[in-house]
């Protein structure tokens, strides 16, 4: 559910920032401002698409760290509206919607459209610190605990690994595993 809404949320930033710059009360820099600061909630959302693709012990390390952009995303976008409709925007109205007469648009009164965008915030950050909680206990799911045994039985297959691999590569590079260069007998 965490994943799926991730997405739908990710969708729906940017179809409304689209939409947003259509609206000719704002300037059109300010949605294109808030779309580069949603590149984390995107990225966050990529991470549950793979996740979703192959559920794995890397694909779930993932998501807390998917959680975490959401929130840093959604507190960047709360406060560049702040910013914007604080100090840049003139009019005393937040005209949301598009088009080129105020009969296609919902009229807000700026103090209630930066508290409607504060509190949405408030409400995404609250529920992706939730989700974090639950995504870190979730990553830890697959992990094994090996006992004393295991981990020997892991390094000495590592270190066969290794061994293996350089023979490949001086076999590559023409030199004979095999046969050890002696020193010259003079």
């Amino acid at each position: 559910m965490i994943g799926v809404l991730t997405i739908v949320l990710a969708a729906v930033t940017i179809s409304n920032q689209f939409f947003l710059m259509l609206n000719d009360q704002v300037t059109w820099w300010y949605p294109v401002v808030n779309l580069a600061l949603l590149i984390p909630t995107y990225i966050a959302a990529s991470f549950f698409i793979v996740w979703f693709g192959k559920d794995s012990v890397s694909t779930r390390g993932r998501l807390p760290c998917a959680a975490i952009l959401v929130i840093i995303s959604a507190s960047l976008v709360a406060a560049w509206a702040t910013i914007y409709f604080v100090w840049i925007y003139k009019r005393d109205h937040v005209f949301y919607g598009w088009g080129t007469t105020e009969q296609g648009y919902i009229k807000y009164q700026k103090k209630y459209y930066i508290f409607r965008e504060l509190a949405w915030c408030v409400i995404v950050v609250t529920a992706y610190a939730y989700f974090i909680c639950v995504t870190s206990s979730y990553k830890d799911a697959l992990r094994v605990q090996r006992d004393e045994e295991d981990k020997k039985a892991y390094l000495e297959r590592t270190r066969k690994e290794k061994l293996a691999q350089e023979a490949l590569d001086q076999e590559i590079n023409g030199k004979d595993f095999a046969k050890k260069e002696q020193p010259e007998k003079k």
